[in-house]
């Protein structure tokens, strides 16, 4: 999954959470918000610096959004399998699906 900056630089960095095969193949993507605000709950997953960001800060699974792929500027970093793999658990808490 990458993380990438929207074009507007008052937003949060976005984690793109399209699988690589559909990217290029519609105009928008499903994002999830990164922000500073940690609250500790299981719908979120800590990332940081290993990530390309500044300090640590959180993927916020509660708040995911379609944006327009052509709004995601620039690219600053990836979260491994590892991450992605708890990016998932955390999506199925925040939807409620099993």
């Amino acid at each position: 999954m990458d993380v990438q900056i929207p074009e507007a630089r008052q937003i949060a960095p976005r984690a793109d959470l399209e699988p690589p095969g559909c990217i290029g193949l519609i105009d928008t993507v499903i994002v999830a918000p990164i922000t500073s605000t940690v609250y500790g709950v299981p719908s979120e997953v800590i990332v940081g610096i290993d990530q390309g960001l500044k300090h640590d800060c959180a993927v916020n699974l509660d708040h995911i959004q379609t944006v327009s792929a052509s709004k995601l500027s620039r690219y600053i970093g990836r979260l491994d399998d590892s991450l992605m793999a708890k990016v998932c658990v955390a999506l199925q808490i925040a939807t409620g699906c099993d």
